[in-house]
C-alpha cells in the first residue's frame, strides 16, 4: 500500500499485483530447486538424511549452504555471488520496511518531507543500533526470539485484523466503489470470497494452530541456553505490535461525539469527511462519479459528510460541487457535464 501511494491515481495496480504474485511464486520455486538440490547433493555425499544437514533458521544460510558451495567447482566465485545475493536481498528488504515507516511520518508531519535525507539517515541509524545485539555472541538467540515472537503469530494476527478492518469495517461495497472509480475494475466473486471469508478463516486457523503448538523457549530448550526471562522479552516484543490494535481502536471509539457506546462504535466505523482523494481534482471527479452510482454506501457517505462540513456547494442547476480549497475565486465547474458552468452560485 505504501509503494502504491506513489502511483498515479488511476493506475491499474491490480495488474501489477497479479504480475508480482506470479513472479514471487516463480522465484520461490526456482530458489527452492536450487537450494534443495545443493543440500540434497551434500546429504548424498555425507550419506546422511537431509534433515541432519540443515535445519531452518540462520544456520541454513550461514553454515549449511556455504559448506555445500565449498564442494562446487570454483567455490570462491559461488561464495561471493551467494553472499552478495544475501546482502542485496537484505538491502532491498530494508528499503521497503524503512520506507513504510518513514512514509507514515511524512504523511502525519508533511514538513518532514523537506528534510527527507536527514530523516532517512536518522531512521537508518536507529535500525543499525537496534540490530547490534544480533551480531553479538548471543546474536542467533536474539534472532530466534525476534523471528518467533516478532515475525511469527503476531504478523498473522495483525493481518487478520487488517482484513477485518478493510473488508468488514470499511466494507466490501466501499472498496468496490474505490476500485471501480480509480481503475474501472470490478473484482470477481472469487476475489470477493477470498477477501471476506476465505482469507480471514485461513489466517484465524493458522493463528489458533500456532498458539496450540506454541512451546516456550525455556521449556523447549534441552541445552538450557535460553533463560526463563527470554520468553518474557519475546512476549513484550509481540505485544508491542499486537496491542496497537485494541489501543487505537478504543481511542477511535472514545473520541467520537456520539453519546451511547453503540452510536460511538457506528460513528467510528464510518469514513471521515477527510477520507478520499488528496488532490482536489480527483475529489471532484469522485463526487461526479457518485451521481451515477447513487445508493452505494460510499457515495452516500461522501455527499453526507462533505455537505455537513460545508465542503460542497449547491448550485442553481441542481448540481453539487466541491468547494475548492484555497483562494475564494475559482472557475465554476459542472460536475455532470464536465463543462465550465457560469450558473455556479454557492449557497
Amino acid at each position: 500500500m505504501m509503494f502504491g501511494s506513489y502511483n498515479k491515481f488511476h493506475m491499474r495496480v491490480y495488474k501489477d499485483a497479479v504480475i508480482v504474485c506470479c513472479l514471487d511464486t516463480l522465484t520461490s520455486l526456482i530458489a527452492s530447486i536450487v537450494i534443495f538440490s545443493v543440500l540434497g547433493n551434500l546429504a548424498f555425499q555425507l550419506d546422511v538424511p537431509i534433515g541432519t544437514v540443515a535445519k531452518g533458521g540462520p544456520g541454513l544460510a550461514f553454515i549449511a549452504y556455504p559448506e555445500a558451495l565449498s564442494k562446487l567447482p570454483v567455490p570462491q566465485l559461488w561464495a561471493v555471488l551467494f553472499f552478495l545475493m544475501l546482502f542485496l536481498l537484505g538491502l532491498d528488504s530494508e528499503f521497503g520496511l524503512l520506507e513504510a515507516v518513514l512514509t507514515a511520518f511524512y504523511d502525519e508531519y508533511p514538513s518532514l518531507r523537506q528534510k527527507k535525507a536527514l530523516v532517512t539517515g536518522a531512521g537508518c541509524a536507529v535500525c543499525f543500533l537496534l540490530a547490534l545485539p544480533c551480531i553479538t555472541h548471543g546474536g542467533l538467540y536474539v534472532i530466534d526470539l525476534m523471528d518467533t515472537y516478532g515475525a511469527g503469530f503476531a504478523v498473522i494476527l495483525i493481518a487478520f485484523f487488517e482484513i477485518l478492518a478493510v473488508f468488514w469495517a470499511y466494507g466490501l461495497k466501499r472498496l468496490q466503489h474505490n476500485l471501480d472509480f480509480m481503475m474501472k475494475y470490478t473484482p470477481s466473486i472469487y476475489f470477493r470470497s477470498c477477501w471476506v471469508i476465505i482469507a480471514p478463516l485461513i489466517l484465524l486457523f493458522i493463528f489458533i494452530y500456532s498458539m496450540a503448538d506454541y512451546k516456550p523457549f525455556a521449556t523447549n530448550d534441552p541445552d538450557g541456553k535460553y533463560p526463563k526471562w527470554a520468553d518474557g522479552i519475546g512476549w513484550l516484543l509481540a505485544l508491542a505490535s499486537i496491542l496497537q490494535i485494541p489501543i487505537w481502536a478504543i481511542y477511535s471509539v472514545v473520541k467520537q461525539s456520539a453519546t451511547s457506546c453503540r452510536n460511538k462504535l457506528l460513528q467510528a466505523s464510518q469514513p471521515t469527511s477527510e477520507w478520499g482523494p488528496a488532490v482536489l481534482e480527483d475529489r471532484e471527479e469522485e463526487l461526479s462519479y457518485c451521481y451515477g452510482q447513487q445508493g452505494t454506501t460510499r457515495c452516500d457517505s461522501i455527499e453526507l459528510n462533505r455537505t455537513d462540513r460545508g465542503e460542497v456547494y449547491n448550485c442553481q442547476d441542481g448540481t453539487t460541487r466541491l468547494r475548492p480549497q484555497g483562494p475564494n475565486y475559482c472557475q465554476a465547474y459542472d460536475m455532470r457535464s464536465g463543462l465550465d458552468n457560469p450558473a455556479f452560485l454557492p449557497t
